[in-house]
């Protein structure tokens, strides 16, 4: 007659990365057998198997994902004071959104930048111009709409302050010391390769 036996394994045990390519891999356990099928002549037994080795993975690791973030000259992809794309600007967008189709991300950040010159409103209002200028480029290139998200921050958060101007003479020296500030960052999250 076909009997059938209880059995049972148990184990533990730790893995330590030795190097980025390789980890120490230590391990135990215990086999249980009722022997209810008389396959020995005891009523049951066990036995431990202990294993110890090196462990490397084979293929490629994955990347943890990272954030990137891209300052882009808003001269050089703007005219001073303006919102539309120069040709060079549209050229920039466009290589970034070709980089963008070449890996996984989780969202994209476009902030818009203004200098100090001119009202906050007014700065305001061409910062989020600005960026939704390169969000839209972006989308017409290919980036999905959904995962990108645009603002403006006006003359909020400047790099080159009026104290840091103050030696200007002229309207043109004072454009062109306030220049770090007219910038479009674009933050890419969640970057992990196809």
């Amino acid at each position: 007659s076909n009997k059938m036996s209880f059995m049972a394994e148990a184990g533990a045990g730790f893995m330590v990365p030795i190097t980025e390519y390789a980890s120490f891999r230590l391990d135990g356990r215990y086999r249980y057998d009722d022997n209810s099928s008389d396959i020995r002549d005891t009523s049951s037994f066990g036995d431990w198997i202990v294993t110890a080795g090196i462990a490397i993975p084979i293929g490629g690791r994955a990347k943890p994902p990272v954030t990137r973030t891209f300052e882009l000259s808003a001269d050089a992809l703007f005219a001073f004071n303006k919102a539309d794309l120069k040709p060079t600007g549209q050229a920039r967008i466009d290589g970034l959104a070709r980089d963008l189709g070449q890996v996984n991300f989780n969202s994209v950040q476009v902030d818009g930048h203004t200098d100090p010159i001119g009202s906050a409103e007014y700065n305001q209002v061409l910062s989020e111009r600005r960026a939704d200028t390169v969000r839209n480029r972006l989308v017409e290139q290919g980036v999905p709409g959904d995962r990108i998200n645009a603002q403006g921050f006006g003359k909020t958060q400047l790099k080159v302050t009026e104290a840091d101007c103050a030696g200007a003479r002229t309207r043109e020296a004072l454009i062109e010391c306030y220049q770090p500030n007219r910038r479009v960052n674009v933050t890419v999250e969640g970057i992990t390769e196809k």
